[in-house]
């Protein structure tokens, strides 16, 4: 479901993060994402939150938030 019809739906300020397991240790990539509802001090508390669990950065839109949860979801290389 697109950010903007979920924040509608629900009627509240939307951010989409996408989990990675690698949360555990800190030192997970988080790409975010944020509803046109969300203002500053959301941000602020995202960015905050975030950070406990590794690298953050706010994206422009969901595509490119699938595009990098695609690429830091793939885990540890395999190495033979």
């Amino acid at each position: 479901m697109p950010i903007a019809a979920l924040q509608k739906a629900a009627g509240v300020r939307v951010v989409w993060a996408m989990p990675n397991a690698a949360a555990e240790t800190g030192r997970s990539y988080r790409p975010w994402l944020a509803g046109r509802a969300v203002i500053a001090a959301d941000r602020a508390i995202v960015r905050a939150l975030l950070a406990r669990v590794g690298t953050k950065d706010e994206v422009r839109d969901e595509g490119e938030i699938d595009y990098l949860t695609a690429l830091s979801g793939w885990g540890r290389p395999i190495r033979r």
